[in-house]
């Protein structure tokens, strides 16, 4: 068995060697040239020392990485703060419940927020053929204060219980205590929630967010009522899992005995509304583009505006995706999928507002006293520089994932393996999809980056054990992108 802190700090070293390796690639052989031909002139003409093309070579360079790592410090991407050997460098390698780092990788995906959470297990049995794991589940959230603008870390803790059933039937729903605000307001932000008109008391209590179709066929009659004489439960379901707790609540001794019993009960009050449904209605039904639209359409508020613009930018069914890959090379990308592999538009829009600002202090340099030349063409040549690599950083990976949509061999594969990365990108956590598939008659093996919504849709593919069409880079076969994956319907 391995030293955890031995292979932790082989692990660390590795990052630093390929972190400085990134630094002199990208900022120190471009501030390297830039050196060797303005560092000699400028040195002799503001300080009229006489410095040879090498001097200025290595000048250059090391001011080049020394502001490619400023740049990077600040303004690069958020990595979210993790334990090196907890849960969050999990993988989800099928539904196991009984390890904790896949529980917790499970509940990540059920909530599907980008805040960091910890869960630690304490109890797991088998119950007929459910399974059922009791645990405490750590929440932590970025916070900022009037008196301290700086960001603080604010956990909260709960005692949660993971229930796993095959013959659950579950539409992807989020069940929360409704907060003391008022309706116009949360209306105004939020278009409000799913409303049952006929539970009104049970509308009043909770905050149901979900399709609107398929929650109305499953919340009626005695789960309602359940749910209702205890207004305290938030719940997280999709599919075959669903997590439940008290927010802010641990429960110990007694308590959490009773805990366990209740949420056993209103666990066992879904699996068997969903038992009763399977004879109508089957939710394991693709979404249909209709009633992402129907649910769409009635969302009011500012949130309301934002999800039409991205549902009519955004949308793409997997028929679509399919025809799509079906076209021969080079494949017309739809706008859907143009869109979601487009070029990170914040880092595009700051890396042109700083390389702009460079070519703006060159003309400045030339008005300056001839002792402040060299200190501003330095920083002149360093904004420029790192304005070209942001640009660069925004728009190769976008570039890249588009020609393999263009030009990639499609293949049909299988999704293996989903593992949380650390990283967030804007307010998405992101994920490794691994993938298998035959190429050449050989049996390789494939990753790419997906963001969160993405990774519900392979955890649903290897848990139906669902093949999926794989586009693949025909000169790098490691290189691939799931185009299935980006359809929402």
């Amino acid at each position: 068995m391995q030293n955890p802190e031995r292979q932790s700090y082989f692990s660390t070293r590795q990052e630093i060697v390929a972190w400085v390796l990134f630094l002199f690639g990208f900022c120190g052989i471009p501030g390297g040239f830039g050196g060797a031909m303005a560092f000699p002139q400028l040195a002799k003409d503001s300080l009229g020392l006489e410095c040879l093309w090498w001097e200025g070579l290595i000048t250059g360079c090391v001011l080049g990485m020394m502001m490619g790592a400023l740049l990077t410090f600040f303004m690069g991407k958020k990595k979210a703060p993790y334990a090196r050997n907890h849960q969050e460098a999990s993988s989800i390698k099928a539904p196991n419940l009984g390890n904790e780092k896949s529980i917790g990788d499970s509940i990540r995906l059920l909530l599907g927020s980008s805040y960091e959470t910890w869960f630690d297990l304490s109890d797991h049995k088998q119950v007929k053929n459910s399974k059922v794991s009791l645990g405490e589940l750590t929440i932590t959230f970025n916070s900022y204060t009037q008196s301290s603008p700086n960001r603080r870390l604010r956990e909260v803790t709960q005692t949660v219980m993971v229930f796993e059933d095959p013959d659950l039937n579950l539409p992807e729903f989020a069940l929360q205590p409704n907060k003391k605000i008022p309706s116009f307001l949360a209306n105004l932000f939020t278009g409000g929630g799913t409303s049952l008109e006929e539970f009104p008391e049970f509308s009043t209590h909770y905050h149901l967010v979900g399709l609107e179709a398929r929650l109305k066929k499953l919340f009626t009659g005695d789960l309602v009522a359940l749910l209702t004489r205890q207004p305290i439960w938030e719940i997280h379901a999709s599919k075959t899992r669903m997590i439940l707790f008290v927010p802010r609540k641990v429960y110990q001794g007694e308590n959490r005995d009773r805990f366990s019993r209740r949420a056993m009960k209103l666990a066992q009050a879904f699996e068997q509304r969903c038992t009763a449904l399977k004879q109508d209605y089957d939710f394991n039904q693709p979404v249909s583009r209709e009633e992402i639209q129907t649910q769409v359409e009635k969302t009011e508020g500012l949130l309301g505006t934002l999800s039409q613009q991205a549902f009519r930018k955004t949308f793409i069914s997997r028929d679509e995706v399919r025809e799509f890959i079906s076209q021969p090379r080079p494949r017309v990308i739809p706008k859907p999928l143009s869109h979601q592999t487009g070029p990170d538009l914040f880092l595009l829009l700051f890396g042109s507002i700083v390389a702009i600002s460079g070519v703006f202090m060159v003309f400045v340099t030339s008005e300056v006293d001839p002792e402040d030349k060299l200190v501003m063409g330095m920083v002149a040549g360093g904004c420029f520089l790192a304005g070209g690599l942001l640009v660069f950083l925004a728009t190769f990976f976008s570039w890249r994932k588009r020609a393999i949509l263009r030009n990639g061999l499609a293949t049909p594969g299988d999704v293996t393996k989903v593992e949380s990365t650390g990283l967030i990108n804007g307010d998405k956590r992101m994920y490794r999809c691994h993938v298998e598939f035959l190429h050449g008659g050989t049996k390789k093996a494939a990753s790419c980056l997906i963001d969160q919504n993405q990774a519900k849709r392979a955890r649903a593919a290897i848990d139906e054990q669902r093949p999926t069409m794989v586009l693949i880079n025909p000169s790098n076969t490691k290189r691939c992108l799931l185009p299935e994956l980006m359809a929402m319907a």
